[in-house]
This record gives C-alpha cells, sequence and structure tokens, in this order.
C-alpha cells in the first residue's frame, strides 16, 4: 500500500512538473537536475513530449484554474504543521490536542492531494496515449536513477566497521615516549 501511494505521489510531482514548465518555460530548457538521467538532463520535457501548442494553452489554463486553491491547500498544510509541532513541543504537551492537531493536518493534507490529483487528471487527459507512454517511461528512468542516489547516499552514510569487530585485530596502543 505504501509502494502504491509512493508511485501515485511520484506521478503526480511529475505531472505538477509538466504544468509548471508549461506555464513558466515553454520554448526554454529545464534547468538540469542531479537526479535527472544524463541523457535528458538537456532536454525540456515539452520536447521530449512534444506538446502541441494547443496542449500546452489547455495545461496553462488547468494549472492557472488551479493555482489559487493549490496555494491555499499548500498554505493550510503548512500551518497545520506548524500547529502540531507547536503542539508537540508545548510546555504542557496535552496527547488530546496532539491527536486534533494530528487529524488537522491529515485533513488538510487530503485536501491537497485531492486537488492535485484531479489537477492531474485534467492534465493527463490532455495527453495522448504516446505521450503518455513517453512520460511513463521517463518517469521510470528517473525514478530508478533517484534510487539509485538515495542507495549510493544511504551507503555513504553506513558506519563502518570498527578496529575491534568481530574477525578484525584492533589497532595497536601508542607508544608513550
Amino acid at each position: 500500500m505504501h509502494n502504491a501511494a509512493h508511485k501515485f505521489t511520484s506521478f503526480l510531482f511529475s505531472f505538477l512538473f509538466i504544468i509548471a514548465c508549461a506555464g513558466v518555460v515553454p520554448a526554454q530548457a529545464i534547468e538540469p537536475q542531479e537526479d535527472d538521467p544524463p541523457a535528458q538532463r538537456n532536454v525540456p520535457l515539452i520536447r521530449l513530449l512534444n506538446l502541441t501548442p494547443a496542449q500546452l494553452a489547455q495545461i496553462r489554463r488547468i494549472r492557472q484554474e488551479n493555482q489559487r486553491e493549490l496555494r491555499l491547500s499548500i498554505q493550510r498544510t503548512r500551518e497545520a504543521q506548524r500547529a502540531l509541532d507547536e503542539a508537540i513541543y508545548s510546555e504542557t504537551a496535552d496527547e488530546r490536542v496532539i491527536e486534533e492537531r494530528a487529524r488537522q493536518l491529515s485533513e488538510a493534507q487530503a485536501v491537497h492531494t485531492r486537488l492535485r490529483a484531479l489537477t492531474e487528471l485534467r492534465v493527463r487527459r490532455v495527453l495522448t496515449s504516446q505521450q503518455l507512454s513517453v512520460f511513463r517511461d521517463l518517469q521510470m528512468q528517473r525514478r530508478n536513477e533517484r534510487e539509485r542516489l538515495r542507495q549510493r547516499n544511504v551507503n555513504s552514510l553506513r558506519p563502518r566497521r570498527r578496529f575491534n569487530a568481530p574477525g578484525r585485530r584492533a589497532p595497536a596502543a601508542p607508544a608513550n615516549p
């Protein structure tokens, strides 16, 4: 269940990326991201999807129609998170207050997720089946690259074996002069 939710969230963020690109940089290259595969770093997503001017206009319109509600839902979510944090770390932490703040945060997140999902659905309907296929392939490549980077970061954070770990000899004591 968690994996499906993660995939869904990744897909939604990707569509938001398309929407942002359509409204901000329709004719320019997108700044390369560290986690983008090297082959696509300098190619705009819009060009890779081969969006038509009509599709770009539709995506812009969808984005503009939902922009205000999405901003408000982000603001509400941040405020609810802040209120929860304050309740948790207050001098007199009350479990009932914390439960209520957690419920409020959950509701705010649900509203935001619903808005994003409906916006993404509207954008998805603008894409042709071929564009959607290309988009899914790009998402899979980016997801794989992020996973490789995450794994590399996890491996770099692992503690190193100590000298006196089983199978290793302890270092020699320093000599006193």
